[in-house]
């Protein structure tokens, strides 16, 4: 864990103010969790951390002395997530991010707010994202429920920010494996997305999805991809977040799966509404030939007389 110091948001303002860029360095160099030690040179770029004026003026003024201490700046949550924080304020189970904005909230500000609720929620009961904009010099913050961003009112701001505060130890300290869920005994969690998929699943899924999204569209031709990969390797996860995104675009699926089906794995899919079947339960494809998706998994135990027909519908 880096050993860069909290910050107080009236020394932060303080020194910002004296506009001098010799003395905002060395306090990044104290204060930047991602400060580069080898090259000398802080993350945050000096011109931007001047426009968290606006906001801190309002800040200090609403906030109790206690409310101001405890923040961190320039987080990164690295491995998979690869995700920035402007501040963070973390108080046991409650965290705080507030974002740096230069322009009205749209679809694409939306999204980084719905990422980083969702990164934050993995860890923390209580999330709260804020994100001030420059231009208009308005505080908004995210509504999980409409997945939107709303007006708040600067005096609102004090019922938010817990006044003690806890260090980033349980952020710092995440590994690969608490990005990932086990979709059939986690199905709560993978509903909630509580989960980050690597780079190279990523563009899997997306090139999976976008051809089975381009021929529904330009022809009825049949199309087969195959997911492998070792014991542990994400191939479950992988394939039901495949799922989950082609029942976004409306497509009808049916899963076959190679193992009795588990209470974990009905739930998921009753939820997701994707019909499953048992192999042993089927003598061939025909109660799902409707679909226009089929889903197999753990092909290794599937009857020969399945793989043949799914080999020849492709």
């Amino acid at each position: 864990m880096r050993h860069q110091k909290e910050v107080s948001l009236l020394e932060l303002l303080n020194v910002i103010n004296t506009n001098n860029d010799n003395l905002i360095h060395s306090y990044l160099k104290l204060h930047d969790y991602e400060y580069n030690f080898i090259k000398n040179k802080e993350q945050i770029d000096i011109k931007e951390l001047t426009s968290y004026k606006t906001l801190l003026d309002h800040l200090i003024t609403v906030l109790s002395p206690a409310q101001s201490l405890g923040f961190h700046l320039g987080f990164k949550l690295k491995d998979q997530a690869n995700t920035q924080f402007d501040l963070l304020k973390v108080a046991n189970d409650t965290v705080v991010n507030i974002e740096f904005k230069s322009e009205t909230p749209n679809k694409k500000i939306s999204k980084q707010a719905t990422e980083h609720f969702r990164f934050l929620s993995m860890v923390f009961s209580r999330v709260i994202i804020l994100e001030h904009l420059a231009s208009t010099d308005e505080l908004w913050i995210y509504d999980d429920k409409s997945k939107e961003m709303k007006l708040i009112s600067y005096d609102k701001v004090k019922k938010l920010i817990p006044n003690d505060s806890t260090d980033l130890r349980v952020l710092s300290d995440l590994s690969r494996s608490d990005f990932l869920v086990a979709p059939y005994n986690e199905p709560e969690k993978f509903m909630k997305s509580a989960y980050e998929l690597t780079s190279d699943q990523k563009e899997i899924s997306h090139k999976i999805v976008s051809n089975a999204t381009d021929m529904s569209m330009i022809s009825k031709t049949n199309h087969m991809s195959m997911i492998n990969g070792g014991p542990g390797s994400g191939k479950t996860l992988l394939l039901i977040d495949i799922v989950r995104e082609l029942k976004k675009r409306d497509f009808s699926i049916g899963m076959v799966m190679g193992a009795r089906p588990s209470s974990g794995q009905k739930e998921l899919m009753e939820k997701l509404d994707v019909s499953l079947y048992w192999y042993y339960n089927l003598e061939s494809l025909s109660p799902l030939i409707d679909k226009d998706v089929l889903v197999f998994d753990e092909t290794q135990r599937i009857t020969q007389n399945i793989i043949d027909e799914v080999k020849n519908l492709a």
